[in-house]
């Protein structure tokens, strides 16, 4: 039998997107819910983590909750982080709030080193 590469990040990114876009606004959650938002933030996160896969028999079922606890507490939380910028980064690129938040977009620059992050979140929050 052959075997296939399985992510199992994605399983723990998937879950973890969930809860983090459950504690957003309701601007926000509906902003992911009716576009193709979701899989952009998806591809965001993915590509700033560490990514583990394993290689299954073809066939065989994978439970991916057996890999959900293998992480390090230190990039769970990397992972977080990660995930809650990327709701905003990934809003700011794709102007879904570009009207209601022009300062955000213009200091995209600012943001992404890090600079007045938490101002800028709490403006696109207040304005959603």
């Amino acid at each position: 039998m052959s075997k296939s590469l399985v992510n199992t990040t994605l399983f723990s990114v998937r879950e973890e997107i969930k809860h983090i876009l459950a504690e957003q606004p309701q601007g926000i959650q509906a902003a992911y819910a009716q576009s193709d938002l979701y899989q952009d933030l998806l591809a965001y996160v993915l590509s700033r983590i560490p990514n583990s896969f394993v290689a299954i028999e073809e066939g065989q079922e994978l439970d991916g909750a057996e890999y959900l606890y293998r992480e390090s507490a230190e990039r769970r939380l990397q992972k977080e982080s990660i995930i809650s910028r990327g709701i905003y980064d990934v809003l700011a690129k794709k102007s879904v709030f570009a009207k209601k938040s022009k300062p955000i977009c213009e200091s995209q620059n600012s943001i992404s080193r890090g600079q007045n992050y938490d101002h800028k979140v709490n403006h696109l929050i207040a304005n959603s």
